[in-house]
C-alpha cells in the first residue's frame, strides 16, 4: 500500500495512470486527502490530474474547491485555471483572506506580464474589484510591493484606478522612489491625495495621510525628499491634525517613552524594539524644506 508522501511525490512528473494507481491502494474516499492532491496537481501543472479529480469528485465537493482557481493563479498555470473555468467557477472571485486571482498571481515575486495580459484580456479578470479594500488591497498595490514596474504599467494600461488604490501610498512606505516616479510622473498620481480612509496592515498612517505622511513616519527619506522635490505639501495636515514633522515629532515622543509595545496601538508597536531606527535624518529633511519655504 503507497503512502500519502509516495502519492504526492508521483504527482510532480509520474503519468496520470501511476498516481491514480498508488492513490487507490491508500485513498479510501478521505476527502482531506483528494484535496491535497488536487492542490498538488494544481502546484506541479498537472492539468490532466486535476480534471480526472475534480470530474469524479461530487458537486459539493467540487464547490468546496473553488479556492484552488486562486491556487492556479498563484502557481501561473493558464492550463489549471481554464480547468477549473471549465467547472463553472467565477474568475473574478475573491477570497476575504487572499483576493481574486491577480492578487494571487502578484503575491509571490517573478509573475509574467504575459500571465498577467492573459487573466486580464482573455479571461476577463477584472483590474479594480469591486471588493478591493474591502479586505485585501487592489492588485496594483500587490504589483507596487511584490511586483515591478512593467507590471505596474500594464495593470494601469488596463484602466488600474491609480488614485483610489492608493498606489503611491505604498510605493513611498516601502521606500520605492523608482515606482512613485512612475506613479507620479507617468501615471499622474497626486503626490498630495490623501488615503481618505485607514490602513494600518499597509503602511503607517490615518485616514488623512498624504504620501509624505506615509513616508515620514515610515523613515524613508530618499521617497520624501522625492515627493518634497514634486510639490509635495509639508502643512498638510492627517486625521489626527499633524503635519508630517508633527508626526514624525509624535513617533519620536512615543519611542522616547519605551512603552510596553502591548500597551500602544497594534500601528505603533513597531516603534519600540528591534525595528526602530532614528527619525533623526528625516526630522533635518523636513526641517530644511520648511526653512526653504519660509
Amino acid at each position: 500500500m503507497a503512502t500519502h508522501d509516495e502519492v504526492f511525490k508521483a504527482c510532480i512528473d509520474q503519468p496520470l495512470d501511476t498516481i491514480l494507481s498508488l492513490a487507490s491502494t491508500c485513498s479510501n474516499g478521505d476527502e482531506e486527502f483528494e484535496k491535497e492532491m488536487c492542490r498538488r496537481a494544481v502546484k506541479h501543472n498537472r492539468p490532466d490530474l486535476l480534471d480526472h479529480l475534480l470530474r469524479n469528485a461530487t458537486a459539493s465537493s467540487v464547490e468546496r474547491r473553488s479556492l484552488l482557481l486562486l491556487d492556479s493563479a498563484t502557481y501561473r498555470s493558464p492550463l489549471c485555471v481554464d480547468i477549473m473555468l471549465t467547472y463553472g467557477f467565477d474568475i473574478n472571485m475573491y477570497d476575504d483572506m487572499i483576493g481574486g486571482v491577480l492578487n494571487r498571481a502578484l503575491t509571490h515575486r517573478g509573475c509574467p506580464e504575459s500571465f498577467l495580459a492573459w487573466l486580464i484580456d482573455e479571461r476577463g479578470a477584472l483590474v479594480n474589484h469591486p471588493k478591493d479594500w474591502t479586505s485585501k488591497p487592489p492588485c496594483l498595490v500587490h504589483a507596487v510591493s511584490h511586483g515591478t514596474i512593467p507590471q505596474m504599467k500594464l495593470l494601469v494600461a488596463r484602466g488600474a484606478d491609480v488614485d483610489f488604490s492608493n498606489a503611491l501610498h505604498c510605493a513611498v512606505g516601502c521606500g520605492y522612489v523608482d515606482k512613485a516616479q512612475y506613479l507620479v510622473e507617468e501615471a499622474g498620481t497626486s503626490v498630495n491625495k490623501p488615503t481618505g480612509v485607514a490602513r494600518p496592515s499597509f503602511w503607517y498612517g490615518d485616514a488623512g495621510s498624504t504620501p509624505l505622511h506615509v513616508a515620514a513616519a515610515g523613515n524613508e527619506v530618499a521617497t520624501a525628499e522625492y515627493l518634497l522635490q514634486r510639490g509635495a505639501h509639508l502643512e498638510a495636515k492627517n486625521a489626527n491634525g499633524r503635519t508630517p514633522l508633527q508626526e514624525v515629532e509624535y513617533i519620536e515622543e512615543v519611542a522616547a517613552a519605551k512603552p510596553n509595545p502591548r500597551s500602544l496601538p497594534h500601528r505603533l508597536r513597531w516603534l519600540v524594539g528591534d525595528q526602530y531606527r532614528s527619525y533623526e535624518g528625516m526630522s533635518t529633511l523636513l526641517r530644511e524644506w520648511e526653512t526653504r519655504k519660509e
